[in-house]
């Protein structure tokens, strides 16, 4: 298996147990695959922070405001690794309740993940809105070849806390 299948792996049943946990109102799990040493950021559709002690809070503070996830898909666009390093693009579709309102939404997201032994760790995530007419659907609808997705993505986001926190997604050549 390669590393980018066992990466899959974990993408797949860990994370995605630890956002469907999220979304019921519960950070625990998420918590524990994110690292509790800087360097980590969170560029939210919705908050952001630029170190350990501000993403355990914001978290916290999201666990607060969700509750009773009825459907949570992770539309994987685009994966890889690259040594102890993997990234994702993806669009979540989530149905939820936030702050006591049952929605449905679509964020982008752009996330940046470090392997610390035999796991990984979410160090960096960039989120935006993907609804429709707005700017970011736009840009998240261009195709691109997967390398250069990924030096672009990267170079968007790295090194933690250079981002201005969107992700820009580029024809090659522009």
């Amino acid at each position: 298996m390669s590393e980018l299948d066992d990466f899959l792996i974990w993408f797949n049943t860990r994370l995605y147990d630890a956002e469907v946990a999220m979304h019921n109102g519960n950070a625990a799990p998420r918590l524990e695959i994110w690292p509790q040493t800087d360097p980590v950021t969170v560029f939210g559709a919705w908050m952001s922070a630029r170190n350990a002690a501000e993403v355990t809070a914001l978290f916290r503070r999201l666990e607060d405001t969700f509750a009773d996830c009825t459907s949570f898909t992770n539309e994987l666009i685009v994966a890889d690794v690259r040594g102890d390093q993997a990234y994702t693009v993806c669009h979540e579709h989530t149905s939820a309740t936030v702050n006591g309102v049952t929605r449905s939404y679509t964020l982008r997201a752009t996330q940046l993940f470090r392997r610390e032994g035999r796991h990984y760790s979410w160090t960096t995530t960039d989120g935006g809105s993907s609804m429709p007419g707005t700017s970011s659907t736009k840009r998240s609808r261009t195709r691109v070849s997967r390398s250069a997705m990924m030096r672009r993505t990267v170079a968007s986001s790295w090194p933690p806390g250079s981002s201005t926190g969107q992700s820009t997604y580029f024809t090659p050549g522009t």
